[in-house]
């Protein structure tokens, strides 16, 4: 090769770099040439986190081999997008798809942070042994365990149940005649914070009850609460404090039918509600039938307190029990070992209204439902770093609520719908803000069962015969699909999710027999350490 040679290529290196290079800076920096009109133009991308890990995703249609994994967030990255709309689907064979219409913008990315795709058909149902099952629970004690409550013509059974190795362990037992376990199909089976004690609802001829049994000693130490209750010294139940009540003492905690010409032997109270302070296994917070609210001492009752008069509606969170007075209309905090010190934490303007008790659901003193009995549902939500407080009727025939875990959330639902309040700002996309409302869905058929999974930005619920799941993203549509279908229609507080182990736990007839018996299905894997949803 020559010397002119050499430096004629030498040039056109040079030349072909020169033309090259900036091309290149601008591909690595995420630019891309539009052919349309004929510049560069910065380009955005995707990112999708999903359950299962592994996915195929698709932009427009088009499968995308060159995403990119975060190994330690376990997340997929999809660069070089033009800006604009695009499609965005998620597949995997044997698993339900999701799909979004987004917009991509210069420069930056769309996050989708719970992807969840579940199989179909779900290959992983399992039916369990125990018969006569007519509510169960999940066990706070160990995972795989649940609380059964078990009904035949001659006994009713509390038992617990290892869905793992089937073994079954009797806590209560009795017979059909004494009286209803689980008169109330809202209120559960309660256990002591140290899970020494579990607290049984019961009924007879109307009358509500507690039985309190000890997990270790099923045979031995169960006592019904009215039986403390009727031990409490009545100067106890009725003594009054001057900042506490501008309510009276009564010379007996029953009023009713009660004649002041008439001297009539001291009659107790009946329990409305009873729940385990924190931790305690020997006391517990009662709300009478005639607004009375205790602190009860199952060892020593002569040492109970009496909290409040007028009260229709209580309930804990932590060590603080938060309750509402008919008198006054103000939430008022207090401490379990401190139960004459108490604050007002807001005042509630409620209507006036004839009913005598609502159902309290504290997340914290900053996050407070009340669902009344006419299911009109009122929430305080109070943002002490804003200074703001949030006091209003969200909604009516609400059947119940649900806090996420991180408080930022409240799912809450009727017979026909299901939404989300936003209760913080919601800085991870999509952007929400506080106090926004977020219909996820209707059915004219009705509604039950429903729950928060694991990522709180996912719902299960059941529909006649189908069980369903519904993301809260709703950017474009909100993606909803079926993940089971049963042999016989979905009843209420017959579906339970535990969240945990990712399994759904349900009643459901089968072919070899028409009495509800207990399966199970899992709907989502593992994907082991680090791969947290976000």
């Amino acid at each position: 090769m020559t010397r002119f040679q050499r430096k004629i290529y030498t040039s056109l290196f040079i030349l072909l770099f020169a033309l090259t290079a900036p091309t290149l800076i601008f591909f690595a920096k995420g630019y891309r040439f539009d052919t349309i009109k004929k510049v560069f133009v910065h380009s955005g991308s995707v990112i999708v986190k999903s359950t299962p890990k592994k996915i195929d995703i698709y932009i427009d249609g088009k499968k995308t081999p060159n995403k990119k994994l975060n190994f330690i967030n376990n997340y997929y990255i999809v660069n070089g997008l033009r800006p604009g709309k695009h499609t965005v689907e998620c597949k995997k064979d044997g698993y339900t798809s999701w799909r979004k219409e987004i917009r991509v913008h210069s420069g930056l990315s769309v996050e989708f942070w719970n992807v969840i795709l579940t199989p179909v058909p779900n290959q992983t149902l399992q039916t369990y042994s125990p018969q006569n099952i007519a509510r169960f629970y999940l066990s706070p004690r160990n995972k795989n365990e649940l609380v059964l409550y078990q009904k035949n013509n001659q006994e009713q059974i509390i038992s617990l149940f290892n869905t793992k190795d089937g073994n079954s362990k009797t806590l209560y037992r009795t017979d059909q005649s004494s009286y209803d376990l689980i008169p109330n199909k809202e209120e559960n089976i309660e256990w002591s914070s140290n899970h020494k004690k579990i607290m049984i609802p019961i009924a007879k001829d109307g009358l509500k009850d507690y039985i309190i049994a000890e997990v270790k000693n099923s045979e031995q130490k169960n006592f019904r609460l009215n039986t403390i209750l009727q031990k409490i010294p009545l100067e106890i139940l009725t003594k009054t404090d001057s900042t506490q009540s501008t309510v009276q003492p009564t010379t007996s905690l029953s009023t009713k039918n009660s004649n002041p010409a008439t001297k009539q032997t001291p009659s107790f109270p009946r329990i409305y509600q009873a729940r385990w302070i924190f931790d305690s296994d020997s006391k517990i917070i009662l709300l009478t039938e005639n607004h009375h609210l205790l602190i009860a001492d199952t060892k020593e009752p002569t040492k109970s307190i009496l909290i409040d008069q007028n009260v229709n509606g209580f309930d804990l969170a932590g060590d603080h029990i938060y309750y509402t007075k008919i008198t006054d209309k103000v939430i008022w905090d207090i401490k379990s070992n401190q139960p004459h010190k108490k604050k007002a934490i807001a005042n509630i303007n409620l209507p006036n209204t004839e009913e005598d008790f609502l159902k309290m659901i504290a997340y914290d003193e900053y996050r407070i439902a009340l669902l009344t009995g006419k299911k009109k549902l009122y929430l305080l939500n109070n943002n002490e770093e804003k200074k703001e407080i949030f006091f209003q009727e969200i909604a009516t025939d609400i059947n119940g609520i649900q806090y996420s875990d991180d408080g930022k959330k409240m799912l809450y639902w009727s017979n026909n719908e299901i939404w989300v309040f936003m209760l913080r700002d919601w800085k991870v996309q999509p952007n929400r803000q506080e106090n926004e409302k977020i219909f996820i869905t209707r059915f004219s058929s009705g509604l039950k069962n429903v729950q928060w999974m694991q990522t709180f930005e996912n719902i299960l619920f059941t529909n006649k015969n189908l069980i369903k799941m519904s993301e809260i993203d709703n950017r474009d549509h909100i993606n909803l699909v079926n993940i089971f279908q049963t042999n016989s229609p979905a009843n209420e507080n017959e579906f339970i999710y535990d969240k945990d182990t990712s399994i759904l736990y349900f009643l459901d007839t089968t072919n070899n027999s028409t009495e509800p018996i207990l399966q199970s299905i899992t709907l989502m894997e593992n994907n082991g350490f680090l791969n947290l949803m976000r």
